[in-house]
């Protein structure tokens, strides 16, 4: 879906149980100068690897933990014998074909960045 003047900006989430800004199959978007502290699982997204042209600028993501329940997604636990699960991350990037400047990762307690690039034009697209 295009949505070239949506805005998500100058928010600050704390504590967050579940993730941040969620961008899932949207186009077009911009999120600037966001503020994410303690937040539990993937953090900034670009979710199904669809997401196209959205901007990420300026934003900062302090103190990403595991999200601590499971979900059968790669921010939580469903195979302990698998090192890519329970990895949130404060950047989850599924996309290349989005713009990333000036973001800031800090203090992750795993993956400050996580750039997992999906085929999207699989018929098995998440």
């Amino acid at each position: 879906t295009d949505c070239p003047h949506s805005l998500v900006s100058k928010n600050v989430i704390q504590e967050s149980n579940q993730r941040c800004i969620i961008i899932h199959k949207s186009n077009d978007i911009t999120i600037d100068d966001n503020v994410a502290f303690y937040t539990r699982g993937h953090c900034f997204v670009t979710e199904t690897g669809a997401e196209r042209r959205n901007t990420f600028s300026n934003n900062l993501g302090a103190k990403t933990v595991e999200l601590g329940v499971t979900l059968g997604q790669s921010d939580s636990t469903f195979d302990v014998n698998d090192p890519r699960q329970n990895l949130a991350s404060t950047f989850w990037v599924r996309s290349a074909e989005n713009y990333w400047i000036g973001n800031v990762a800090a203090g992750a307690q795993k993956v400050g960045w996580w750039f997992e690039m999906v085929d999207s034009s699989s018929p098995q697209l998440p």
